[in-house]
């Protein structure tokens, strides 16, 4: 009884739906993968046995150029603000790990702001200076500095 109702279904799909429901399909053709081919001419020359003065040359270049970019970008001071609620040990731990200075000259600028009230940091570009002014801000203590244009 099932058989017949689902023979039934079938025929009255069939019918709704046309041949196009129902017609074989043809098995799927394997083809065999391209050749690849070189990016690289086999005629051109290779620069290993080329001397590296070249080379050289390049990199001065490049270095000539960044060089010239940075001295055009005007340069920010970093100042550190003088604040009884800091320690030694906290503001120098501090510099050492945002700034990434020595620990003497750490220790050495804490004691310049200890006696004038302020100290110059470092001197670098507005966005790195900027990035420490609000790095040192998220210290905790808060160790107060300010960036001025040199």
């Amino acid at each position: 009884m099932a058989r017949f109702f689902f023979l039934t279904v079938a025929l009255v799909l069939a019918s709704l739906l046309g041949a196009q429901g129902f017609t074989a399909r043809r098995p799927m053709r394997m083809s065999s993968p391209a050749i690849a081919k070189p990016k690289v001419s086999i005629g051109q020359k290779s620069s290993i046995g080329q001397p590296q003065q070249k080379q050289v040359q390049k990199v001065n270049q490049k270095q000539r150029t960044q060089d010239g970019d940075t001295d055009e970008a005007p340069m920010y001071k970093v100042i550190l603000i003088d604040d009884n609620t800091y320690t030694k040990e906290h503001v120098v731990k501090n510099l050492v790990r945002i700034i990434s200075m020595e620990e003497k000259t750490a220790a050495d600028v804490y004691v310049a702001t200890k006696t004038d009230e302020q100290a110059i940091a470092c001197i670098t570009t507005q966005e790195t200076a900027e990035h420490y002014v609000e790095q040192l801000g998220r210290c905790s203590p808060m160790i107060f500095a300010n960036m001025e244009e040199e």
